[in-house]
């Protein structure tokens, strides 16, 4: 049966797995999670009765979700009608839950269906956040936890993390920390402001460690140190006898030596629209990164 929930919820297991071999930055990563998402609300019906799924201006769509009779097209519904009728099953997926999901599916279909490329550019703090919730809504109305669908458990860790971030008060308290800061760099002389800028280049130019990325502050807009911890890498792929791989940080804090500004924590950093996730790449000898003595990384748990 084409429609039966373990046909969708493997095929919504295969999805997700093909979008965490991605590349985190890459298209490819939003775009395979959105078939995930697709199956998953699907399998969410068909847990209840795989009828849910049939489209019902045709009757033999519907006999065909009761095994009776035979056609050689099904035809089901659209998958904004899944996400109306997910809306019934499980409470939790609210209006905005769903209309997440929905925002997400038409940039599949533009991505598939025009010449629009739509995952292009698309940062993880955009979608990821609402994606992992919706999902583990959905997950829970199955009986599943976010750990039955998302292969590797530090990924499991980070996701509810990113969850727990969605609440207004982180965002209430980033923009507080942000407002503060940019009112005060303001206040200063334009000779001051320069200064701080330069200063706040030389600092980011210094910052060492895995997982710093160098961006914009959001108060005053100088070169900001943004510090992650790393949920995993990537296998190693060799390349002129040398190993390539990538590492997958969740930000942990930001700091500003142009404006003073901090910003502590994942969810305070979610607040300020920060959150994504972010890569770095690395590469080493076989043998040196082999051995059981080097240590390349900070653990995503220690930081």
């Amino acid at each position: 049966m084409i429609w039966s929930h373990d046909s969708l919820w493997q095929k919504a297991k295969q999805y997700i797995e093909r979008a965490f071999a991605a590349d985190r930055e890459s298209p490819l990563f939003p775009f395979w999670a959105s078939l995930s998402l697709e199956f998953l609300a699907r399998a969410c019906l068909a847990k209840v009765h795989p009828a849910l799924l049939a489209d019902p201006d045709k009757p033999e769509n519907l006999l065909f979700a009761f095994e009776i009779g035979a056609t050689d097209k099904p035809k089901s519904i659209a998958i904004t009608t899944v996400y109306l009728r997910c809306r019934l099953i499980a409470p939790e997926f609210t209006d905005d839950l769903a209309k997440a999901c929905t925002t997400l599916t038409e940039r599949r279909n533009a991505e598939l269906h025009s010449g629009d490329t739509s995952f292009d550019g698309l940062p993880t703090s955009a979608w990821l956040a609402q994606f992992y919730k919706a999902c583990q809504v959905l997950l829970r109305a199955q009986g599943f936890e976010l750990g039955d669908w998302i292969p590797e458990a530090e990924d499991v860790r980070a996701a509810e993390e990113m969850i727990q971030a969605l609440e207004q008060k982180h965002r209430d308290e980033a923009l507080k920390r942000i407002g503060e800061a940019k009112g005060a760099f303001q206040k200063l002389p334009p000779d001051d402001q320069t200064s701080r800028h330069e200063d706040a280049e030389v600092e980011a130019k210094l910052a060492r460690g895995q997982g710093v990325k160098i961006i914009e502050c959001p108060a005053c807009g100088s070169k900001a140190v943004l510090r992650g911890g790393r949920i995993r890498a990537t296998p190693p792929v060799l390349k002129d006898d040398m190993l390539y791989w990538e590492s997958i940080y969740l930000p942990k804090s930001l700091e500003c030596g142009g404006c003073g500004l901090e910003l502590p924590g994942y969810a305070v950093l979610h607040g300020a629209g920060l959150g994504g996730q972010y890569v770095e790449e690395s590469y080493a000898e076989p043998s040196q990164y082999y051995s059981p003595a080097e240590e390349y990384f900070e653990e995503y748990n220690n930081m």
